[in-house]
C-alpha cells in the first residue's frame, strides 16, 4: 500500500511537470511568434526609413530648389550690393523715434 502511494505521488509529480512544460512551450511559442511579427515590423519600418530619407535628400537637392525658386519664386543669387552693415540700419530709439 506503501509503494502504491508513493507511486501515486511520482505520477502526479510526472503530470505536472508534463503540464508545466506543455504551458511553458506553448508560452515560449507565442513570443517567439510576437518576436517574429517584431522583427518583421522592424525590417518594414526600416524599408520605409530608407525610402523616405532618399526622397529628402531629393527634395532638399540644392540645385532642385535654386531651379524651383528661380521658376515660381522669381529669386536670383544674391549680389554683393545687397548687403549692408549693421550700422547702416535705423533702429528705433526708446522714445519710438527712428
Amino acid at each position: 500500500m506503501k509503494t502504491f502511494f508513493i507511486g501515486a505521488i511520482w505520477l502526479c509529480i510526472a503530470a505536472f511537470i508534463a503540464i508545466g512544460s506543455f504551458i511553458l512551450k506553448n508560452h515560449v511559442i507565442s513570443l517567439e511568434n510576437k518576436l517574429e511579427a517584431t522583427n518583421q515590423q522592424i525590417l518594414e519600418n526600416q524599408k520605409a526609413i530608407h525610402v523616405l530619407k532618399a526622397e529628402w535628400s531629393h527634395l532638399n537637392d540644392p540645385g532642385r530648389i535654386r531651379k524651383l525658386s528661380e521658376k515660381y519664386l522669381h529669386m536670383q543669387p544674391l549680389k554683393a550690393e545687397q548687403f549692408i552693415s549693421i550700422n547702416d540700419i535705423p533702429f528705433k530709439n526708446m522714445e519710438g523715434k527712428i
